[in-house]
């Protein structure tokens, strides 16, 4: 049995260096943005044998997509990346459609951690991954990829996405329907890596 902390949405680090300073046995931080790799935070817990880095998005099939994110300019002035995203339509963090994407590779989820965890293992999954939850956590769900998980911190991005008519009820059905099925939690740094 194994104490796995899983974070998709990784960022610069930070949630990650929380998680390390506990007792996690291992630590996956799932992070495709290569402007937030590049962060220097992640210098504080790079060399830590519990970490793996994963630096692709978690998706629902292996492959590659494009990410959008800020205008390049946005890069050159702050070196950092606030909110970018695979799910077009996102209307925070200052998205260009036309500017500010890149090709990146995406990972099975609910197949990658099926392989990587048992049944016996306590997982820990924190989820920020800007409205891609939408499209991942029905296909978790699915293929029963969330048995092992014991504790889930998530943000919805429900109220930062443009919906086609009827896609708006849908993203509700799927917030509820995951609220059923296991418990979760805003997320919060100091919960989610206890």
């Amino acid at each position: 049995m194994s104490k796995i902390y899983i974070d998709l949405g990784a960022h610069v680090g930070r949630t990650v260096a929380a998680a390390l300073a506990r007792d996690f046995d291992e630590v996956y931080a799932f992070e495709p943005n290569p402007a937030a790799l590049a962060h220097s935070h992640w210098e504080r817990v790079i060399n830590d044998p519990r970490l793996t880095i994963v630096d692709s998005a978690a998706w629902i099939k292996d492959g590659y997509m494009p990410m959008y994110r800020e205008p390049r300019i946005h890069y050159e002035c702050y070196g950092d990346s606030q909110g970018a995203t695979l799910v077009a339509g996102k209307t925070s963090g200052g998205i260009s459609y036309t500017d500010g994407s890149i090709e990146i590779s995406t990972i099975d989820f609910p197949e990658w951690i099926n392989s990587h965890t048992t049944n016996g293992d306590r997982v820990t999954v924190k989820m920020d991954i800007e409205g891609a939850e939408y499209i991942v956590l029905p296909a978790c769900i699915e293929q029963k990829a969330l048995e092992s998980v014991s504790h889930f911190y998530i943000e919805f991005h429900r109220d930062k996405l443009e919906f086609e008519t009827g896609c708006y009820r849908r993203a509700q059905q799927i917030e509820n329907n995951f609220r059923h099925y296991c418990q979760i939690n805003d997320i919060n740094l100091e919960e989610a890596t206890h």
